[in-house]
């Protein structure tokens, strides 16, 4: 499944930069269509808003009701942390080796170091974190954006965008350390831990 996923992945990138060369970046929507995908993102908009009101917010609340600044900074710390090879590959396929050398320090400086990313010794040391993901990459390479779009939890995005999001997903350390250490409740974990670090994000 994972196999086909990257296949699909590559599949569309490359129809993406076939189409850079050859049409304007700007995509022309027909009306009807339009007025469909209008349709959707006024109802997807008020089902956010609504799931925000009553569920995501009041968790947040709670969440930040037993927890202080200091935890908070540390799981925040954390996963930046793990976001970090991500960064230096894309960064690298974006043609800035620099940025890619600085990410890929940063991550091994602070899983080290910095305990486990817990603390950001990279940052103190002068070395900032510059986060970057699939998206700028295919921004990189010309491939546009779609029409804007209204996703469910995640919110306004484009095509783009939400396919650099599950890219980037799938291509977390965290992913892959999940699905070789836990087995058959891989993904439970996974799924916890992505959705400890929304909740904490949302709470910050």
């Amino acid at each position: 499944m994972t196999k086909k996923f990257f296949t699909y992945t590559a599949l569309l990138l490359l129809l993406g930069l076939g189409g850079c060369a050859g049409a304007p970046a700007s995509e022309t929507v027909s009306p009807e269509n339009d007025t469909a995908l209008e349709t959707y993102n006024r109802a997807m908009f008020s089902f956010n808003n609504k799931l925000d009101k009553f569920v995501i917010r009041p968790v947040a609340k709670g969440y930040r009701a037993v927890t202080n600044e200091y935890v908070r900074k540390r799981i925040s710390n954390f996963f930046n942390n793990i976001d970090e090879p991500i960064s230096a590959v894309n960064h690298l396929v974006q043609g800035d080796i620099v940025e890619a050398g600085d990410s890929l320090g940063r991550f091994v400086l602070n899983s080290t170091i910095g305990l486990a990313g817990l603390y950001d010794v990279a940052a103190a040391a002068g070395v900032e974190r510059n986060r970057t993901g699939f998206d700028e990459t295919m921004s990189t390479w010309c491939v546009p954006d779609g029409p804007f779009i209204v996703l469910p939890v995640i919110g306004p995005s484009t095509p783009r965008s939400a396919l650099g999001f599950v890219v980037d997903g799938y291509s977390s350390p965290m992913y892959w350390a999940a699905h070789e250490s836990h087995g058959e409740d891989a993904d439970a974990v996974y799924y916890s831990l992505a959705g400890l670090k929304y909740l904490n994000l949302v709470a910050n």
